[in-house]
């Protein structure tokens, strides 16, 4: 696993510069600038003590696994397949016409009571899977796919409407995936809490490992923890070693597309 970090700021003096250039081993001009680097790596060990003398700002960007890191991991985080249009978030009618208990200010929401309605109909691929711009955590797969794939792990669907509600697509359906029946453990990560409706979110982006739920009694599933940020949220899509392995011999899904869970430490 590489975690990478972005080293972002100005350089305002000779001295500065001169060390950054020491630091980096490549020449940098006058002004602010910006470099990312691995975590383990040579540079950042030696630039990460100036950071605060040198007003500099270190965030990290991101996380990239090993083929090894995900093949072996025993349950693993889905990505999602391609966004395809939905209402933005700027029409809050969209979560309380498809989700009971839903909120606007957060973006969270309770059981889904409606069908999603889309445009026109999604142009998937054969073996294809999608997500909704806006609503990361629900999944829509090519009607074949669902007969032949995910039917036959015991999930259910719901049509997916077009336009004012009196269409139904016709190649595209949606998964309807169960829930986790107890929460993650969830320790050390960021997180809000929403002034209305007191429900909790955390960050959309989890550095490193993903967290691993205590059971593994399912094929696909969601957490019951929400993640977004401002209007929207989501819950993220869980499955086993068998079900990945079985998606990217499909075709369904490429590697990258996947995060390996490990358990947190309480």
């Amino acid at each position: 696993m590489i975690i990478y970090r972005r080293i972002f700021g100005n350089i305002d003096n000779k001295s500065k510069q001169r060390k950054l250039e020491e630091f980096f081993g490549i020449p940098l001009e006058p002004g602010y600038f910006s470099k990312d680097l691995d975590e383990e790596s040579i540079e950042y060990k030696a630039i990460r003590n100036y950071i605060i003398p040198f007003n500099l700002d270190d965030s990290i960007i991101g996380t990239e696994f090993t083929d090894e890191e995900i093949f072996e991991a025993e349950v693993l985080c889905f990505t999602g397949g391609r966004p395809f249009a939905y209402p933005q978030p700027e029409e809050p009618k969209f979560l309380e016409n498809t989700y009971l208990d839903s909120c606007y200010n957060c973006g969270c929401f309770g059981d889904q009571k409606s069908d999603f309605i889309v445009k026109k109909e999604p142009n998937l691929k054969p073996n294809s899977v999608a997500t909704l711009h806006w609503v990361f955590g629900e999944l829509f797969s090519e009607t074949d796919l669902y007969q032949e794939f995910f039917k036959k792990m015991g999930l259910s669907r719901r049509t997916l409407k077009l336009k004012n509600g009196h269409e139904t697509a016709k190649s595209v359906v949606q998964v309807l995936l169960p829930k986790l029946k107890r929460e993650l453990n969830m320790n050390g990560l960021e997180f809000s809490t929403c002034p209305v409706c007191g429900r909790v979110k955390y960050t959309p982006s989890t550095i490193g490992f993903f967290p691993k739920p205590e059971t593994e009694d399912f094929h696909i599933i969601r957490t019951r923890e929400f993640f977004g940020s401002g209007h929207s949220a989501d819950h993220r899509i869980l499955l086993t070693n068998n079900v990945m392995k079985e998606m990217i011999q499909l075709k369904i899904a490429k590697i990258h597309q996947f995060v390996p869970c490990k358990f947190i430490a309480t």
